[in-house]
């Protein structure tokens, strides 16, 4: 789920992504998504940010706090 704003992966450079947890399935899912469209997030200035469950997630979206999650 993205922004509507997000219409390519390199759109999320310099945005927020939302996940459960860092080192979590999810955020295992985000790394291997990232690398496959050639985003680093270090270099990207991709930010992580530790959100919770899905429905938090989706508020978090829903309220631009975030512009992504996997």
């Amino acid at each position: 789920m993205v922004n509507p704003a997000i219409k390519t992966p390199s759109d999320l450079k310099g945005k927020n992504i939302g996940v459960q947890s860092m080192g979590g399935g999810i955020w295992m899912y985000t790394m291997l998504a990232l690398d496959h469209w050639g985003l680093d997030p270090e270099r990207d200035k991709i930010k992580f940010r530790v959100i919770g469950d899905q429905p938090v997630i989706v508020q978090a979206l829903a309220t631009g706090t975030i512009h992504g999650a996997f």
